[in-house]
């Protein structure tokens, strides 16, 4: 199975996304996420992300919440990073409020995707200071799996998306739209 995954403005993404009703959407002020799973590796999005699922539970329903972990990986840690991810989807079975959840990693290079689909967002934020969060989402945890080759790079990004309903943009952000 492959989670395919491109990024850029609510109004573009929600065009493509009317053009292929197959794929979900979820946003953050101006910013979007449009995703959809398949088991064909090439992506409809000619911008894309894709990602071999290593691991999954659950269903993505685009009506919840989700959030993206980033994890760059490189050389020798790669593949310890992996079985560090493996060890984390066990952990995330047992999280109360996960609905769903992927971990892939990229078929272009050897970085690392971790999606979760939350019942709410409240939930995310609690997320934050457990245990399993701390040993295994933090750049603290992911410094060991880091060499020589990954230094210079960040090593850890993370978004939040809200489903497209409950995305508001703020002052500043509808500011800087009507540019």
């Amino acid at each position: 199975m492959y989670l395919h995954a491109t990024t850029g403005t609510i109004d573009f993404l929600s065009s493509l996304q009317q053009k292929h009703p197959n794929v979900s959407i979820s946003a953050r002020g101006p910013e979007a996420i449009l995703y959809y799973e398949d088991n064909k590796e090439k992506s409809i999005f000619s911008t894309n992300m894709t990602y071999d699922i290593l691991n999954e539970q659950g269903s993505l329903d685009e009506e919840l919440p989700l959030s993206m972990f980033y994890i760059p990986a490189a050389g020798d840690g790669t593949h310890s990073l992996r079985g560090h991810l493996s060890d984390l989807s066990e952990e995330l079975r047992a999280v109360n409020g996960i609905v769903s959840y992927r971990v892939g990693v990229n078929t272009r290079d050897e970085n690392y995707i971790v999606l979760i689909k939350w019942a709410d967002m409240s939930i995310y934020n609690d997320f934050k200071h457990t245990d399993v969060y701390k040993n295994y989402l933090t750049s603290e945890s992911l410094k060991s799996f880091r060499n020589e080759e990954s230094l210079f790079g960040d090593y850890l990004s993370s978004k939040f998306y809200y489903n497209i309903d409950d995305n508001e943009y703020t002052e500043e952000e509808k500011e800087e739209l009507s540019d």
